[in-house]
């Protein structure tokens, strides 16, 4: 997805390039259950050409790295300026207007698979997932198959009624346990088991597939269950992907803290001078803190892994943010502080 804009005046210009990333902010959050933060980029990191760039950027949790999610772009009129674009004003005469450009692509499913999946594979977000809900038949040798199908069937029929996407797997080439492990490993949802016991019990087993809990469901409440189900399991990835991003942004306010909050696979919060020139300072003095750190094991808790070689960058300066105290100075070059910044090693 991609958009450009025109504008008569710099004020809607810029007021449209951070409703867009409202917009953008909340696909993440309210569609993919990933938490974003939203900011600024710096000079140095922002779209070349254009005035100002915004970003919302993800934690991964797994890698200790951040990714830029999506950005919407302030272009002036540098374009404008440069291709001679001018339009009649209603006061009269040639003005040059505003541009924006602004874009979300492909890269937020790969983002919702890293930040949700587990080590038995993928964990999709139910308002995103194709099928929220597969029934899986329990068949035994002296089953009464066609009244299992007819209960699956009218089961289902009701869910997708309700617009819940759901799927009945009446596949003959693998066994039940293959197919519990099949859809586990592809993330729907939920999982709804029905054998002859459940059949006579008028009820479903539901697997819940971020927890791995299972419960009884009886059919008579099996819609409203299965509703109320997908609102918490998107509830539930939102709030843990959330704390593991939080729990992984360190405060600093001196350079000696950055490599190892780094190296802790954390990203930094940090007062800076907004400078280009000590921007540049902070990726090549990281080169100089540890050498040797592609060589050595990082141990947080009962966890042992390899430091990330990456150098880090500034990721973006959040919109919403504590003030700074007028003592404050930049964590890196000493000089006043202006802002704060995030950084982190990225993709």
């Amino acid at each position: 997805q991609e958009g450009h804009t025109v504008h008569a005046d710099e004020e809607s210009s810029k007021a449209e390039v951070y409703d867009i990333l409202d917009v953008y902010s909340r696909t993440y959050s309210e569609l993919l259950a990933v938490p974003c933060i939203k900011g600024v980029k710096s000079e140095k990191e922002k779209f070349a050409g254009g005035d100002f760039t915004s970003t919302v950027e993800v934690y991964i949790p797994f890698a200790g790295r951040s990714i830029q999610g999506a950005t919407s772009h302030g272009l002036g009129q540098n374009f404008a300026k440069m291709f001679g674009l001018a339009f009649e004003s209603e006061q009269g005469g040639k003005v040059m207007p505003y541009q924006n450009s602004w874009g979300f692509t492909t890269r937020s499913i790969g983002v919702a698979v890293m930040v949700h999946g587990d080590d038995k594979g993928l964990v999709l977000p139910p308002r995103v997932a194709m099928v929220q809900v597969v029934f899986v038949p329990i068949v035994m040798a002296d089953s009464d198959v066609a009244a299992l199908d007819a209960a699956i069937d009218a089961a289902a029929a009701e869910l997708s009624a309700a617009g819940v996407r759901v799927k009945v797997d009446r596949s003959t080439t693998h066994n039940s346990g293959f197919k519990r492990s099949h859809w586990e490993q592809r993330g729907v949802p939920l999982r709804l088991e029905v054998g002859p016991k459940d059949l006579a019990k008028k009820s479903v087993l539901m697997c819940v597939r971020d927890t791995g809990k299972k419960r009884p469901v009886p059919v008579a409440e099996l819609v409203a269950t299965v509703q109320s189900e997908l609102v918490d399991l998107h509830d539930r990835l939102l709030a843990a992907a959330t704390k593991a991003r939080d729990d992984h942004i360190v405060p600093i306010s001196k350079w000696e803290e950055f490599v190892p909050a780094l190296d802790r696979r954390c990203l930094v919060l940090a007062p800076w001078c907004r400078e280009t020139e000590c921007e540049e300072g902070i990726k090549e003095d990281q080169k100089k803190v540890d050498p040797d750190a592609a060589d050595q094991l990082v141990t947080q808790g009962d966890e042992q892994f390899e430091k990330i070689t990456a150098a880090a960058k500034t990721l973006c300066m959040p919109l919403e943010q504590e003030p700074l105290a007028d003592s404050d100075v930049c964590f890196h070059c000493g000089k006043k502080a202006v802002i704060r910044v995030l950084l982190g090693r990225s993709y």
